[in-house]
């Protein structure tokens, strides 16, 4: 057993946003914040003719902000007839989800609890570890992955591109998403031969560096190793040097405090009696506000 769920629908959520996140390039915190408000299902006919079609419309209204301004994008993601793979269709998750709590019938269910942050990080991170991948899996390579195969399909503008993806201008994507591995063969293009596009593909995706001989885990050695570094242990040394500093420097804070704190109602015992004394013979004592307020308490 190479990772265990305490529940099956996390399981199901598991699978469920990595392939929204495929699908819709969107960055995890928006689709982590939605709610069945911004989804809605619906049954249209399939103009090539087959059987009915599931629609699946996801409205992001969490998106990044851009100028403080959000325009929430909607997303249709149409069922596929004869999908040859359902772990790769969102319907089959995102309804069981639904189905399982009983979303189309309770009118008081509203929304569904966040995938929490840590669990949905950490989960990845593992998943890329038993997989055998070199690098980290995080939740943003899925918006690099599909934010590439926009850009390559030809089918788009680069408007739309940014729409998408919420960028301000194409210069975002060319700075920060565009792969600086080359999967262009250049060989074949400079000689005027045909590039050969499926083995640069197969040569620049992550799959080509998973071996799941790869460690996963440090082994009890290892850690120790660890724990014996100088560079550590003087850290460790400075840090508990400092917290012993604070807590002599929180007593003594708590003495000064403590004695003032004494000094002051001892002064306010003598000095008030000196008061009342001098109000009661000046006969003002009742009308002072605070002896008012004292003597109804003791009454």
């Amino acid at each position: 057993m190479e990772k265990r769920f305490d529940l099956g629908l996390q399981r199901m959520q598991q699978y469920l946003y990595p392939l929204m996140a495929c699908f819709t390039v969107n960055r995890i915190n928006a689709m982590r914040l939605l709610q069945y408000q911004h989804l809605q299902c619906s049954i249209q006919r399939d103009p090539h003719g087959g059987p009915p079609r599931i629609l699946l419309e996801i409205k992001y209204k969490f998106a990044k902000k851009y100028m403080r301004v959000t325009q929430a994008n909607t997303f249709p993601l149409p069922e596929i007839i004869y999908d040859p793979s359902l772990m790769l269709s969102p319907h089959t998750f995102l309804l069981g989800i639904l189905f399982h709590n009983n979303a189309f019938r309770a009118p008081g269910t509203k929304s569904m609890e966040d995938l929490r942050r840590f669990t949905l990080s950490r989960q990845l991170k593992i998943f890329g570890k038993i997989t055998g991948f070199k690098w980290s899996l995080f939740t943003h390579r899925f918006r690099y992955g599909g934010g590439t195969i926009l850009n390559e399909s030809g089918l788009i503008s680069d408007a739309k591109q940014n729409l998408i993806m919420k960028h301000a201008n194409i210069r975002t994507f060319l700075n920060h998403y565009l792969p600086r591995r080359i999967n262009t063969d250049m060989q074949a293009l400079i000689r005027g031969l045909k590039p050969d596009s499926a083995m640069m593909r197969a040569v620049t995706r992550m799959g080509r560096w998973i071996d799941r001989r790869r460690p996963r885990e440090l082994t009890d050695t290892q850690k120790t190793t660890v724990e014996h570094d100088p560079e550590l242990q003087k850290a460790i040394r400075k840090r508990d040097t400092f917290s012993k500093k604070l807590q002599r420097s929180q007593k003594k804070t708590g003495r000064k405090l403590n004695k003032l704190d004494k000094l002051k109602r001892e002064e306010f015992d003598e000095e008030q009696a000196v008061l009342d004394i001098k109000r009661q013979l000046a006969d003002t004592a009742i009308l002072d506000k605070e002896a008012k307020e004292q003597l109804q308490i003791k009454e």
